[in-house]
């Protein structure tokens, strides 16, 4: 069990240990994938954030799947939004990180919560349900 707060990281900590791993610098890693060394350098510095087609790339260098890059992508940006809010990440007593049975999460699962947390679907808290494809064909649209 991990206990405190995470540590925050960026993709380019994440990418210079894989190239230490590998024996790299940052001129093999940029052949490898096809851009050039201030592409890597902007990486490693947190500079740029990856997206479809670095994912690729980097996947292609590494031999991975270009979901790792985009999902370490994700986790940096959720921590900078976090920081952003203010928001700790800190596990409760037990360890764990608390589950998210009401609010935005909710929310995007399908369970709209009023900003009373009352979660009684109605859209008056600014919270609407997305239309499906299903509530479309009842609708007739």
């Amino acid at each position: 069990m991990v206990s405190g707060v995470r540590h925050r990281f960026h993709v380019g900590e994440v990418l210079r240990e894989e190239m230490r791993l590998r024996g790299w610098d940052e001129h093999r890693l940029a052949r490898s994938m096809g851009r050039g060394v201030e592409t890597v350098q902007g990486l490693l510095e947190g500079r740029l954030e990856v997206r479809e087609g670095l994912a690729h790339d980097l996947a292609k260098a590494f031999q991975t799947s270009a979901f790792v890059w985009l999902a370490l992508q994700d986790g940096e940006n959720a921590w900078r939004l976090l920081d952003a809010q203010g928001t700790s990440v800190a596990p409760d007593a037990s360890g764990d990180v608390a589950p998210a049975d009401s609010g935005p999460v909710a929310a995007i699962e399908g369970e709209p919560v009023a900003p009373d947390g009352g979660g009684d679907g109605s859209s008056e808290g600014g919270v609407v349900e997305r239309p499906t494809s299903r509530s479309k064909k009842r609708s007739g649209a």
